[in-house]
């Protein structure tokens, strides 16, 4: 089975939460032998969230109900200890390893490793709930393999060569290492990945929309401020994205921890006791 992921994050990426509660990241799930027809059904016109009108996000959601796989949301508060913790604790151990490197180590940055973490669990969301509600086709014999071929193309949020060559091993070493999934007899392969612009992947529009639609749902602030989305238009398409067995979304309190990414970072690891 071969599925193409876009994935979108909305919200500021920064320690302040101030007008800025939450982080939300949304990731569509499309059938890769019909990107290039969904491609087409969205007018080149049209759009990015931030410029979006509710004619723009009838026909996106219109569009995400029809055609994805699934979509799936993750959106997650700012205004937690653990929040202001780990861009703490990623502060410090950029600056420590960063002196010893004598050059910046950018991939040690909390904005760069929420954003590998949120787009690796909405991605992985979105593809377990396409097949729980069996978009893909099982094999005939319950003793082979399901094997999904993953297609992922993410907005250019992550940005650098240092932080894009990181992002792609983190996927490949999922490609080596995935013995719970094994256990449901599923195998999951990333084939390629890119960063693309809205403008230059049309695409990424579903994952734009998507994101922004949740992050209105979810966020105490005003996101819709400067936007021409009236607020009963995104209300209304949130309800209509939960209305469809397609769409899966999780709202929770951040609460990664930074040296559980990375414990060798930690200070005194590997010290004698």
């Amino acid at each position: 089975m071969n599925v193409t992921l876009l994935g979108d994050i909305a919200g500021r990426m920064t320690q302040d939460s101030t007008d800025a509660d939450r982080v939300t990241v949304a990731v569509a799930c499309l059938p890769s032998g019909a990107t290039d027809y969904i491609r087409k059904l969205i007018p080149v016109t049209c759009p990015k969230w931030s410029q979006a009108t509710d004619a723009h996000v009838r026909l996106i959601v219109k569009l995400l109900r029809k055609e994805a796989f699934a979509i799936s949301a993750m959106s997650v508060s700012k205004a937690t200890s653990e929040w202001n913790v780990f861009w703490s604790e990623a502060a410090e151990t950029h600056r420590r390893i960063s002196d010893e490197a004598k050059g910046s180590v950018s991939v040690l940055k909390a904005a760069t490793m929420v954003k590998f973490a949120l787009y690796g669990q909405c991605s992985s969301l979105a593809v377990a709930h396409s097949i729980k509600t069996n978009k893909f086709p099982r094999p005939a014999s319950k003793h082979r393999v399901l094997h999904v071929r993953e297609t992922h193309i993410y907005d250019k949020e992550i940005e650098g060569n240092e932080n894009v060559k990181a992002f792609s091993e983190f996927w490949q070493e999922r490609n080596r290492h995935q013995p719970l999934v094994s256990l449901f007899g599923v195998e999951l392969e990333t084939v390629g990945i890119s960063h693309e612009t809205e403008q230059g992947e049309r695409l990424l529009l579903l994952a734009d929309y998507a994101a922004g639609i949740a992050h209105a749902a979810h966020s105490v602030a005003d996101t819709l401020s400067k936007s021409s989305v009236s607020r009963d238009c995104a209300q209304r398409a949130h309800a209509d994205l939960r209305a469809t067995s397609e769409y899966t979304e999780v709202s929770e309190d951040f609460d990664f921890r930074y040296h559980d990414i990375f414990p060798a970072f930690a200070p005194g690891f590997g010290k004698a006791r």
